[in-house]
């Protein structure tokens, strides 16, 4: 069962799971779908008619993002889903930021590999995981009045994201971050060009899956085929 609630994005919102008004663009167009079988996924064709259903969500009542993160962060979408197995939800961000190095290369000679790793503006692209409920354990009353805390945050990443969701897309109980990825070079609102699917390791992400290269401006996760199981599908 897909579990996540897509609190908000700049490309569009869902709302409990379902698509927002800015969502059903995919539904008049040209769009392509992704389903899991033999441990792997496959292309498959839905219906212009009826692409899919959206598949309920698990976690109700997501909390209001924190109203402290920093005003350098561009966020461009937040999810409320367990990506790490520990049963307990976190508040999963695409973030693009000021470009940071490592603290480790300030003692080295060579280049950093991430140098490049940023627009032209000199902004780095971010998934970040924070805690929803940080201040249980302070006796704050009030969202807004709380800090934020940072569960687990990545590097800039080599390829930019430009939308992310998150679910059970192969049946296992588990979730999976699924990504659309794009190009420094286009920036955080140029088109997509291929879709991503992680998963997390104790650690951080490995990439499970990635598909052929396709130009595309949003993704969805919708039951296409019926089986219960959510499919990926982008426009």
């Amino acid at each position: 069962m897909i579990s996540f609630i897509l609190l908000c994005s700049s490309v569009g919102c869902l709302e409990n799971g379902k698509p927002g008004p800015s969502e059903n663009s995919h539904l008049e167009g040209k769009h392509r779908a992704y389903t899991f079988q033999d441990n792997t996924f496959i292309e498959i064709t839905p219906s212009s008619a009826n692409p899919g259903t959206p598949v309920q969500t698990s976690f109700q009542d997501p909390p209001p993002i924190p109203g402290d993160l920093p005003s350098s962060w561009d966020m461009r979408n937040a999810i409320y889903t367990d990506l790490t197995g520990d049963g307990k939800p976190e508040i999963v961000l695409l973030v693009w930021r000021p470009w940071r190095d490592w603290p480790i290369m300030r003692w080295s000679k060579t280049p950093s590999p991430i140098a490049g790793f940023h627009d032209m503006d000199g902004d780095s692209c971010h998934i970040i995981l924070i805690d929803p409920h940080p201040y249980e354990d302070t006796g704050a009353t009030s969202a807004s009045s709380r800090s934020y805390r940072e569960i687990w945050a990545g590097s800039a990443l080599p390829v930019p994201l430009i939308q992310i969701a998150a679910g059970d897309i192969d049946g296992d109980d588990a979730n999976e971050l699924i990504a659309l990825e794009g190009t420094y070079t286009n920036g955080r609102d140029g088109a997509g060009n291929r879709m991503a699917v992680w998963r997390w390791n104790g650690f951080g992400f490995t990439m499970q899956w990635r598909s052929e290269q396709a130009e595309c401006t949003g993704l969805a996760l919708e039951d296409v085929n019926g089986d219960g199981i959510a499919d990926i599908i982008t426009w």
